[in-house]
């Protein structure tokens, strides 16, 4: 890929002001810019109005904490003896879904000298806090709960009116637009010592091969500008990265919305996302803590022993 560095202070594009502090240099490395944001959207909480309303629980906010999060769950989970016909949230193995929660421990991916960081008591206390969700609490559901019910996903869980709450993404608005029977809502995640999510998001490029790589600028410029961001919002693709647009009614109060939602949890997320680090070795990090969390959350490995064998299996990684 080329670097974009002369092309933005030729064109003095304040990258800042454009994407906000968090997303503006997402595809730095090595003091220089590669790509420049198009989509950026945050995980966040969906929830279900009607079983919420139902059972007398207060609707999210941003200044929910775990407390709240685990109360809200307690509340919304229904049992009949031994089984669970409904959970108060969804969980699973995604890395994003536990990542969220180490994040917002006050844990980190990557130390100072950018070494991967998986063991600390941050994330210890982090994953049993998570883990306890499905094993202590029984309000989320396990790997073999997806399994018994034949579903792949949170996010079918939460169409199917199974799950009042799940951490997910913007895609998840597609599955809800072929579920026009749920009422739905989404707030920015909760926290514990800080707010943190994670950052989906793409960038959008120049090669080296380039032949006119000034006008494959000014193409970048264009769609990542108001007029080239706006569709996102317009269609519902996708939560833009351009913050004029995160801004917009047409993005808040999308007039595609089957029902009435506000997309402003798109747009406060933004200030605390986290986006996984640009670096060669992210495959082989995921590859490395992937089947460990996976056994941490089956309940066969204790967090603390699993985060310790992950560590080791990272050893040599990054800088």
């Amino acid at each position: 890929m080329l670097p974009l560095n002369d092309y933005l202070q030729t064109e003095e594009l304040d990258l800042v002001q454009r994407f906000g502090e968090r997303a503006a240099h997402s595809y730095d490395r090595d003091g220089k810019t590669w790509a420049l944001p198009d989509r950026s959207g945050p995980m966040v909480l969906y929830y279900n109005k009607d079983l919420l309303d139902k059972d007398g629980v207060a609707y999210p906010t941003v200044d929910w904490k775990w407390p709240d999060f685990l109360a809200a769950a307690e509340k919304l989970t229904v049992r009949m003896g031994d089984r669970t016909m409904r959970y108060g949230c969804a969980a699973g193995d995604w890395w994003p879904w536990w990542m969220s929660f180490m994040l917002q421990n006050g844990g980190r991916i990557r130390g100072d000298a950018g070494k991967p960081v998986i063991n600390s008591q941050q994330h210890v206390k982090a994953m049993q806090f998570y883990v306890d969700l499905v094993r202590k609490h029984h309000v989320a559901s396990s790997k073999k709960d997806y399994e018994a019910l034949k579903i792949s996903s949170p996010d079918q869980l939460f169409a199917q009116g199974n799950a009042p709450m799940i951490m997910t993404g913007f895609w998840n608005i597609a599955s809800l637009k072929q579920a026009p029977q749920i009422r739905w809502g989404n707030s920015p995640l909760f926290k514990n010592v800080k707010q943190a999510t994670i950052s989906f998001q793409s960038g959008l490029a120049i090669t080296k091969s380039s032949k006119r790589p000034e006008l494959a600028f000014k193409v970048l410029d264009f769609l990542t500008g108001v007029e080239g961001q706006r569709p996102i919002a317009t269609s519902g693709q996708d939560a833009p990265a351009n913050r004029e647009v995160q801004d917009s009614e047409e993005f808040l109060h999308p007039s595609w919305a089957i029902s009435d939602v506000d997309m402003s949890a798109f747009r406060q997320s933004a200030e605390f996302a986290y986006t996984p680090p640009m670096t060669p070795e992210w495959g082989s990090m995921q590859k490395g803590f992937g089947t460990i969390i996976g056994e941490i959350c089956d309940g066969t490995v204790q967090p603390a022993d699993g985060l310790a064998a992950a560590q080791r299996s990272l050893e040599g990684l990054g800088k």
